[in-house]
């Protein structure tokens, strides 16, 4: 499965724990169109959705696909079963089953009773108009003796109102010293702690740079920053996907949806005003079409990019010296088959990490590797293929760590206390459970100890998309461990402390921390 087509279900999946069932099935069925073969696809899609008979046609596929699945095959005998029981109800009259009957004479019985409880309401605002003219009466004779009160009143209110608005005053609790070295990729991590209801630690450095909206695969949204002395402050004008500061705070880039749903990366100033720069004659210097994920070099004169290549269904990691202005200044560093996502690099600029799917061989799978900028040569960071889906990594500070993220396409995606054998059906009703997929997690590995990762961040809900401090003492995340909002959430790498950035009604997304 191609990794746009991952995403896309895994958005699909978000979209549905949030309750838009009818969004997710669209991503599912826009993968579909692609991809008609995709079993994983049709299978989500017959979990998610309502519709029975439209169930029963994603499972045969899923069958006709892979016919020795096993699930689909007892989700489909149990699916004809709940069919022929809804097609076998008798008639009353013809037409019409018994339920369809009750359905009818319950709006009918709903309907008599709102025309009931609008008559009342009209009743009782007429009785209402008489007493207010006669109330109004008795005023006209109370007044001089009901001013006196009405000012003890109001003198009242303004003491309350002074105590809500000034509340004694405390001394905050002083935060104790911590260390400043990263863990060691051998350390054995404590588990995720309960976020704490306490300041953000007085130590933060630098600017986060983020996104708050309703995340859609095709849909932009507004870029805040995140200044932690400050609210959160929209960007004038500015609407895009991985916005990322220059260290200059000065300008900023971000990919944009350009005609025709064309990616392409943009500078602007921090007015929204595009900025000239090398990206203009990027493509035609690169021999891409579209380019999207960028990365930013730790001094800001080098982007890494992924670029789709012109007449051909793959793409490929580029780097582009934003000081150039010649074809020379956009290298491109991998030239093969395979699909990749998510670069980032190293804070020397020597080294970029990416995510790699060998699509068109024997065993495919996404894995970490490390790519050579100099030899342009690359070597495997993880090699599990599709046991642990890896998404997202970022570098440590001082540039011996990735931080990435974990998702386990074989963790149970139905609740075990109701669903035991896992074929998505409640053990006691045998109705269709709707599906809990498995949360996302934050791994650790060294670049020097290839496949030896561990578990940073691990919660049963989604924690993704680690973002690293300038100081590399903490790391910033998103998760949705609060509810069905995904939020900001800073945890202190040697500590573990945990501290809840945003707590909005919207989701807020963290791309960049300068």
């Amino acid at each position: 499965m191609k990794l746009e087509h991952r995403a896309m279900l895994q958005q699909a999946l978000d979209a549905a724990k949030l309750g838009d069932r009818e969004h997710a099935i669209d991503m599912i069925k826009e993968v579909l169109a692609e991809d008609e073969e995709n079993a994983h696809a049709w299978l989500l899609l017959a979990r998610i959705t309502d519709n029975l008979d439209e169930k029963r046609i994603a499972l045969a596929n899923v069958l006709q696909i892979d016919p020795v699945n096993v699930k689909a095959k007892e989700l489909l005998e149990k699916l004809e079963q709940q069919v022929a029981e809804r097609d076998a109800e008798p008639e009353i009259i013809p037409g019409v089953s018994r339920r369809m009957a009750y359905i009818i004479g319950g709006v009918v019985v709903a309907f008599i009773f709102v025309v009931v409880f609008v008559l009342i309401i009209i009743n009782n605002n007429q009785e209402n108009r008489q007493r207010q003219r006669a109330a109004a009466a008795t005023n006209a004779f109370l007044a001089p003796t009901r001013t006196y009160e009405a000012f003890q009143i109001a003198a009242a209110n303004a003491t309350a109102t002074e105590i809500a608005i000034n509340p004694p005053t405390t001394t905050p609790i002083p935060t104790s010293s911590l260390p400043t070295l990263p863990p060691t990729p051998t350390e054995t991590p404590a588990p995720s702690p309960t976020p704490t209801l306490v300041p953000l630690p007085g130590d933060l450095q630098g600017v986060l740079i983020g996104r708050i909206g309703r995340e859609n695969y095709n849909m932009d949204i507004q870029i805040y920053t995140y200044p932690f002395n400050f609210a959160p402050e929209p960007i004038a004008r500015l609407e895009g996907r991985t916005p990322q500061l220059f260290p200059d705070y000065t300008r900023l880039l971000f990919t944009e949806e350009g005609s025709g749903r064309v990616d392409r990366v943009v500078i602007t100033d921090m007015e929204g005003v595009e900025q000239p720069s090398i990206l203009d004659q990027a493509q035609q210097f690169g021999g891409f079409e579209d380019f999207y994920s960028p990365d930013l070099s730790a001094d800001g004169t080098k982007l890494v990019v992924i670029g789709d290549i012109f007449g051909q269904s793959n793409n490929a990691v580029f780097l582009i010296d934003l000081n150039g202005s010649s074809p020379d200044a956009v290298i491109r560093l991998t030239n093969d088959d395979a699909f990749y996502a998510d670069p980032a690099i190293s804070p020397d600029g020597t080294k970029i990490v990416a995510v790699r799917d060998d699509v068109n061989s024997d065993n495919p799978g996404p894995d970490l590797i490390l790519i050579d900028v100099a030899s342009r040569t690359f070597s495997s960071l993880t090699t599990n293929r599709n046991a642990l889906e890896e998404s997202s990594p970022a570098w440590s500070a001082d540039g011996q760590l990735i931080f990435f993220t974990g998702f386990d396409p074989n963790a149970p995606q139905t609740d075990p206390t109701r669903d035991a054998n896992g074929d998505g059906l409640d053990d006691t009703t045998g109705e269709f459970i709707p599906p809990i997929e498995p949360g996302r997690d934050i791994f650790m590995i060294g670049i020097l100890t290839p496949d030896n990762y561990v578990a940073r961040v691990q919660d049963p809900a989604d924690d993704f998309n680690p973002v690293i401090s300038p100081d590399g003492n903490y790391m910033a995340f998103i998760s949705n461990r609060g509810g069905n909002v995904y939020n900001i959430y800073i945890m202190h790498l040697v500590t573990n402390e945990l501290y809840q950035l945003t707590n909005g009604t919207e989701n807020s997304y963290v791309n960049d921390w300068r």
